[in-house]
């Protein structure tokens, strides 16, 4: 089976791409597990390599989760989403932090590390899915969705973790079975399909 070296230094578009090239296989592991956000450190890292212990179908999910909960958090600091995706320091740090604390959660670990920006930005950084104008996302009826189905729950995934830092008396797993908040982003968008995702995703925080 493919392998991601997870410790190395790598950002957050690499690890998807490479994490994307697992996708079309199927894993037993993905069956029965619980979600990895409900989870310890010590259930999803380990110190020998695969530094990842749950099934490589998740990586693109676990990143983007993390990817959303990051923006949330750093956001006052001005922290920007582009800045986090580009950085090659990001997801080592955090296997590093649940490589030392097993016994957190992973939303403690994702607490603990949460970036601080570069004092120089960065140039040029790669755009992403999230920064984008709703309207290469979404659209009107009958194909209200324009993208694939992984990129649907990419969305959704980076919807999770920045509800979830946004509102801490939110519980991800909770929001995880809700159908009704990709509907509620949809709605969101179509008022304003120029606006970028990302403000559709901040205005549309759900309540506890």
């Amino acid at each position: 089976m493919f392998r991601v070296r997870m410790d190395r230094t790598v950002p957050f578009l690499l690890a998807i791409t490479m994490a994307f090239l697992c996708l079309p296989q199927t894993d037993a592991r993905a069956q029965d597990t619980k979600p990895f956000f409900t989870e310890s450190c010590q259930a999803l890292f380990q110190q020998e390599e695969p530094a990842f212990l749950r099934p490589m179908t998740e990586m693109p999910m676990v990143v983007t989760f993390m990817l959303g909960f990051y923006t949330a958090k750093g956001k006052e600091d001005g922290l920007q989403l582009l800045e986090i995706a580009n950085r090659s320091d990001i997801i080592p740090g955090l296997i590093e932090q649940c490589r030392n604390t097993p016994a957190d959660s992973y939303l403690t670990a994702l607490e603990k590390t949460i970036p601080t920006p570069l004092e120089t930005p960065l140039e040029n950084p790669t755009p992403m899915l999230f920064d984008a104008a709703c309207s290469v996302v979404f659209g009107p009826p009958p194909k209200t969705f324009l993208r694939s189905p992984l990129e649907f729950s990419l969305i959704q995934h980076f919807a999770l973790g920045y509800y979830t830092a946004t509102n801490e008396d939110l519980v991800p797993a909770e929001l995880a079975v809700r159908r009704d908040l990709m509907v509620i982003l949809y709605d969101q968008c179509m008022t304003d399909l120029d606006q970028p995702l990302i403000d559709a995703i901040q205005a549309t925080v759900p309540q506890a």
